[in-house]
């Protein structure tokens, strides 16, 4: 039963009972105040009346602390299931899972079961109808199929994967913006993403900019090819010292060296051939086999010879095979004592 249809019967209820017991008995009744020599004279309708009066209004106060209670559970209620949704956002985003006080024991057992799993978002889901829930997903699918969203409001860490997904998002858009990221803090694999759109779509002027920063940076493979790509593009733009310390710094093995010489070959002049892997060789011995490549391919037999004699005997017998065939009058191409 509603309040105020409560309290309108009660006070119809009271108004006809005192009508009728004043029509029954229509005497008055004399109360003497305790501790005191005053009296009360009411009828004794009305004697009767305040007796129901304090009756409805105990339970007036009965059914206040019963409304009270009821609002204080449902407020402990809703805090620990938004405490739960929030818990779910930060599994399903891979952040860090904060401890929470539950006041529902069921709340906080499923909380500590639900920390138990890896919680990944289901894109071809129905809708929960849970604002906070659908509007992850909705942020989830954005950043999934290459949007750039605003995710301030979840406090990502700058190592949080959907972060970072969100981050090359902004720099795919535009590579420009991977300037910005590589001064700071970023994980290496957000640096080494923007390194590779900054080296696959900037101009000379962006390249410039880019080698002036990567001193600082951690390089793999994959940006040193791209580095010598660049290099190849823009002679003027790397220092061969530096693009060679790279090729070492990666763990580039000697094939990998043979690889980039056919790659440069016809590309560089003569001069800058030798000369870039000459610097190559010079910093790494497994370069070696390159620049005998780069010598041999410019028929520079005697250069090789010479750089030959540097070395142990027999360490590159390969090379004594190659000169002696040389010597005997037979031309083979020096590529299939480069692949043995």
């Amino acid at each position: 039963m509603k309040l105020k249809y409560y309290v309108v019967f009660s006070f119809v209820f009271m108004f006809i009972m005192g009508l009728y017991v004043y029509s029954l008995e229509s005497q008055s009744y004399t109360y003497n105040l305790p501790f005191s020599t005053a009296q009360l004279t009411l009828p004794v309708a009305i004697w009767i009346l305040g007796i129901v009066l304090v009756f409805f209004i105990m339970t007036l106060i009965f059914f206040a602390s019963a409304w009270a209670k009821e609002m204080l559970e449902d407020y402990h209620r809703k805090n620990d299931y938004d405490k739960l949704l929030t818990q779910i956002n930060e599994q399903a985003l891979n952040q860090p899972i904060k401890d929470r006080v539950y006041k529902r024991k069921a709340f906080g057992d499923l909380s500590k079961i639900l920390q138990r799993f890896y919680l990944k978002p289901r894109l071809d889901s129905v809708e929960s109808f849970n604002r906070k829930i659908d509007s992850l997903f909705e942020t989830y699918k954005d950043v999934m199929s290459g949007k750039v969203v605003d995710l301030k409001k979840y406090h990502l860490s700058k190592d949080n994967k959907f972060n970072l997904q969100n981050l090359k998002n902004k720099i795919k858009a535009n590579y420009k913006n991977g300037f910005n990221l590589l001064d700071e803090d970023y994980p290496n694999e957000l640096q080494s993403y923007a390194i590779l759109e900054i080296l696959k779509n900037g101009d000379s002027k962006d390249l410039n900019k880019l080698v002036a920063q990567l001193h600082n940076l951690t390089l793999d493979k994959t940006l040193v090819q791209e580095l010598l790509q660049v290099y190849l593009k823009y002679p003027n733009t790397i220092e061969t010292k530096h693009l060679s310390e790279s090729f070492k710094n990666v763990g580039c093995e000697a094939f990998e060296y043979i690889q980039y010489a056919k790659e440069s070959k016809g590309i560089l002049s003569p001069d800058e051939w030798i000369r870039f892997f000459e610097e190559c060789a010079d910093n790494d011995e497994k370069a070696e086999m390159a620049l005998f490549y780069v010598l041999f391919e410019l028929e520079m037999i005697d250069k090789a010879k010479e750089r030959h004699k540097s070395h142990a005997k027999g360490e590159y017998t390969a090379i004594d095979a190659y000169l002696d065939l040389k010597a005997s009058g037979k031309n083979y191409p020096f590529d299939i004592f480069v692949l043995s």
